[in-house]
């Protein structure tokens, strides 16, 4: 069974002309098996709009953030625009979902202060652990800036904000350690004329460490890459046959490459005898019997000569 939904972050943002706007879009692939899903615009104004991405494929219960990003041209009217994202999975056509936002156009003025620029926006480490802390940089320009502050969230911005520290141009915070999860975080910038400019969503995926990295039997491989998490002496099964590769070890597959085979030669097939054994044992019996055949015939001559 196949299934999705599409979740904007938010579905209404403000700027002016010559403006930019990032919308993020939650898909989740709510079927049972593996979902290929393809994205279109549909808008008056689609010619202002971009994905991230344009197809992803999702594994049952996976989550995937797409940003949807809108440049508008400087000379735009100042109105509300709205634009659709539609995804579409790629074997069942029928299933499909949508995410709906809206953007006003401000009157010049109205808007955001022009005079400050972030750039260079990451996090590091860029693959974090739930036992990692988290470190947010930027670089931000411009002038009278007042205040620089890191927002962010699981799946979507929310209200937990932190100042970010000064460094010249480099601004940075430290968040974390965060429960494993997909976490979206953006630089908002503040000047002393109340204007603010925001960097545009960006996003990281914290994985369980406690998962990753158990070692049951301590062979050197992880669980959830160990066929065989309880034995240290096997932990690769390359034809998936249940015995390991390793020949030292228990339960040794003498055919790693072979699924139907993984017995020594000697003990393979369900007879006990070899077909020589079987063999010799026909020609045995086969010598009595002709032993036998002449002993009687020898015998009823020697009586018959007997008898005359």
């Amino acid at each position: 069974m196949y299934g999705l939904v599409l979740e904007p972050g938010t579905q209404h943002s403000e700027t002016e002309g010559g403006g930019a706007v990032d919308f993020t879009i939650t898909v989740k692939n709510t079927g049972n098996t593996l979902e290929e899903i393809q994205f279109t615009i549909s808008s008056s104004y689609w010619e202002w709009a971009s994905l991230s991405e344009m197809e992803i494929n999702l594994e049952s219960g996976e989550e995937h953030i797409v940003i949807l990003t809108i440049d508008v041209p400087l000379d735009a009217d100042a109105k509300n625009y709205g634009f659709k994202v539609k995804g579409t999975c790629t074997e069942d056509s029928t299933v499909t979902d949508t995410a709906d936002v809206k953007l006003t156009v401000l009157e010049s003025g109205e808007g955001p202060g022009i005079d400050i620029e972030i750039s260079d926006a990451y996090h590091s480490p860029s693959n974090p652990t739930n036992a990692d802390e988290i470190t947010i940089y930027a670089t931000v320009a411009g002038e009278g800036i007042q205040e620089v502050l890191l927002k962010y969230g699981a799946s979507e911005l929310s209200s937990l904000s932190l100042r970010m520290q000064e460094d010249g141009n480099q601004y940075s915070a430290v968040i974390g350690p965060l429960a494993p999860g997909i976490y979206i975080y953006e630089i908002d910038v503040s000047d002393v004329n109340g204007n603010t400019v925001e960097s545009g969503p960006s996003s990281f995926t914290v994985s369980d460490l406690e998962l990753d990295a158990i070692d049951s039997d301590g062979d050197g491989v992880n669980d959830d890459e160990d066929p065989f998490p309880t034995d240290e002496t096997q932990w690769e099964d390359t034809d998936g046959d249940g015995f390991g590769d390793n020949p030292y070890g228990n339960n040794p597959d003498h055919y790693p490459f072979d699924q139907t085979r993984w017995e020594e030669p000697e003990k393979e097939g369900d007879s006990s005898w070899s077909g020589s054994t079987a063999l010799l044992i026909i020609i045995l019996i086969l010598v009595i019997f002709i032993a036998f055949v002449i002993i009687y015939k020898l015998g009823l001559y020697k009586s018959r000569t007997n008898q005359g």
